[in-house]
């Protein structure tokens, strides 16, 4: 039987093994170690025929978002198409004022379609690539710098995401401190409306935390004394947890809902209300919140911006375990259109 040298890196441990590589399992990595025992994690799926006798596995934690991608109403059906098409068009962005002018190349790169569990998916990575093709060398012999110009750019860093095509569900990866979630989303709104510059828009809405951890926050006050929503109508969720909300935005023709509830005196109820309702459409990623309460006569703001919904993954160099290992994590939070 063949073996396949594993490589597993963690806070614990960096270290190196050879496992039996057969058409079932694939042992890939080591959970914990100490003195007595060894606890592995194993790989339950078809054999990975990709990967030769010697080749390396390495793993890493990585930090990811989930948002929803939406697009101008009049092209919609079009999305996988122009999603395609963008992420495979190679077209470029450099942005323009700001620290960062002209110091980097934003792009998509690795873009890859696939079908698993019989859900459409595209994978792709949002590179940032060094504009300056010079670095610096020393030269031991003469005990200089010097400074050489490079054939290619150097790719700074990149963002792994999947896209899931029926939900328009996309998962990526924050890179602080190169990839921020603003920089992901606003270079992924550049790339589309420069590239297909047809007055058509995109929006990337980011997925908050659950629901039951806000409200346990929110029990800690004594009181509520205003609630700011700006809202806009989901993109067709038809949730219980925000419908009449929801139905009243769409039911209007509304692009963008802003609301303002106070209450100085007694505490504004939430959960259960049309305020709550709309703060759980902010949580799904259709707008924003900001609450305001008091503890022991201290005020304090509780701002959706700071309540992202984070998801820990593992990921890895090899594109086809990455696909699934993101996959795992994202079709449990997919909603059918």
């Amino acid at each position: 039987m063949s073996t396949i040298d594993v490589e597993c890196v963690g806070e614990m441990m960096n270290d190196s093994h050879s496992f039996p590589l057969d058409n079932s399992i694939l042992i890939y990595e080591i959970l914990s170690q100490n003195e007595d025992s060894v606890t592995f994690k194993y790989l339950l799926d078809q054999a990975i025929p990709h990967l030769e006798v010697g080749e390396m596995l390495v793993e890493r934690r990585s930090n990811c978002i989930v948002g929803e991608i939406g697009i101008s109403e009049w092209i919609k059906n079009e999305f996988e198409k122009r999603m395609l098409e963008l992420f495979e068009s190679g077209r470029e962005y450099i942005p323009e004022g700001g620290r960062s002018e002209g110091k980097f190349i934003w792009v998509f790169g690795d873009t890859r379609i696939e079908e698993i569990d019989n859900e459409k998916i595209i994978f792709a990575r949002l590179g940032k690539v060094k504009k300056e093709l010079f670095y610096l060398t020393f030269d031991k012999e003469t005990k200089q710098f010097k400074r050489k110009k490079g054939e290619e750019p150097r790719a700074f860093n990149y963002s792994n995401f999947i896209l899931h095509l029926n939900s328009h569900k996309i998962l990526f990866e924050e890179k602080l401190p190169d990839i921020s979630i603003k920089q992901f989303v606003d270079k992924f709104f550049m790339l589309y409306i420069r590239y297909f510059n047809d007055l058509s828009t995109i929006t990337i809405d980011i997925m908050r935390e659950p629901l039951d951890q806000l409200y346990a926050l929110l029990n800690q006050y004594d009181k509520i004394t205003e609630v700011q929503l700006k809202v806009t109508p989901s993109n067709p969720n038809d949730e219980p947890e925000f419908r009449r909300i929801d139905s009243f935005l769409k039911n209007s023709n509304t692009q963008e809902g802003t609301f303002k509830f106070t209450n100085k005196e007694d505490s504004l109820l939430i959960e259960g209300t049309i305020i709550g309702e709309g703060v759980a459409l902010s949580k799904a990623g259709h707008g924003k919140y900001r609450i305001t309460g008091e503890i022991g006569g201290e005020k304090k703001f509780i701002k959706s911006e700071d309540r992202i919904a984070r998801f820990y993954i593992d990921t890895y160099d090899d594109i086809d375990i990455l696909l699934r290992s993101f996959w795992e994590k994202l079709k449990g939070l997919v909603r059918r259109r």
